[in-house]
């Protein structure tokens, strides 16, 4: 996916849970008081490490920009492909393509 800053929203939120699917190789990312998914499109495949993800990010405040994307099979918008996560001033994951 070609992100742009513009293409993506943003929440800020308490990271309360990262996990690794080894079928997908997505990344899924629950943020406290937040029901919808977030989650890194092939992270594993891409070289993320949950272990470290979790050391830096859980139980921090963080910053989720998500594509902004709309499909038939998600028309709710629930599912939220993860462009950029910064905890503070620090870049932890990024995949947006600045202008």
């Amino acid at each position: 996916m070609n992100v742009q800053m513009d293409g993506c929203d943003v929440v800020t939120a308490e990271i309360n849970g990262i996990n690794g699917n080894t079928a997908t190789k997505d990344i899924s990312v629950s943020l406290k008081g937040d029901h919808n998914y977030y989650y890194i499109n092939r992270g594993l495949e891409a070289g993320l490490q949950v272990a470290e993800l979790k050391d830096k990010t859980l139980h921090q405040t963080a910053s989720i920009h998500y594509a902004r994307h709309w499909s038939l099979l998600n028309y709710e918008r629930k599912y939220r492909h993860i462009s950029r996560v910064t905890v503070g001033d620090e870049i932890i994951y990024n995949e947006i393509q600045d202008n």
